[in-house]
Parts: C-alpha cells; sequence; structure tokens
C-alpha cells in the first residue's frame, strides 16, 4: 500500500485465535484486513480513506489492517518515518 494511504500505525496486539491467515473482521464499510500468525496481530495500522486490495479470494475493501510482525516498535518507527 503507498505511505500516503496510511493514516497512523499503532502498537496493539490483538489475540485472534482460530483465525486464518488472512481474514475480514467489521461491517461491510468499516472492515479491518488482518494478517495473522500464531493467532494474534500487533500492530494496527488506520487508512485515510477505503483501500482496495486484491487477495486471493476476491478485492477487498477496508479502512484498517492489523499484521503480525516479529519487531512491532521497529515496524511502527520505520512507519512513521514514510508516512506524511
Amino acid at each position: 500500500m503507498p505511505w500516503e494511504v496510511i493514516e497512523s500505525v499503532t502498537l496493539r496486539r490483538r489475540r485472534v485465535p482460530d483465525a486464518p491467515t488472512l481474514c475480514l473482521s467489521g461491517p461491510p464499510d468499516e472492515q479491518t484486513l488482518h494478517h495473522v500468525i500464531d493467532g494474534h496481530t500487533d500492530i494496527e495500522i488506520a487508512l485515510e480513506h477505503r483501500v482496495v486490495f486484491d487477495l486471493p479470494q476476491g478485492s477487498v475493501t477496508v479502512v484498517r489492517v492489523e499484521l503480525a510482525v516479529d519487531d512491532p516498535r521497529g515496524f511502527a518507527d520505520a512507519v512513521r518515518r514514510h508516512i506524511p
């Protein structure tokens, strides 16, 4: 995703047990895309506006992305250096 669409990045560990690696949550107009590893996510990325992602299951429109990463603080700091 382009840096310009990222509104903010937040450290937020969330347990999502038994979730598939890629999944959606929330109402259709406010969906969150989760990239889950070992049943959790570590980072929440709020987007400036709805963004369409093309996934193997088809296209989805989301307003937020939650990711699992190895170094959440380092990831968040790196993203913050690039977002407007």
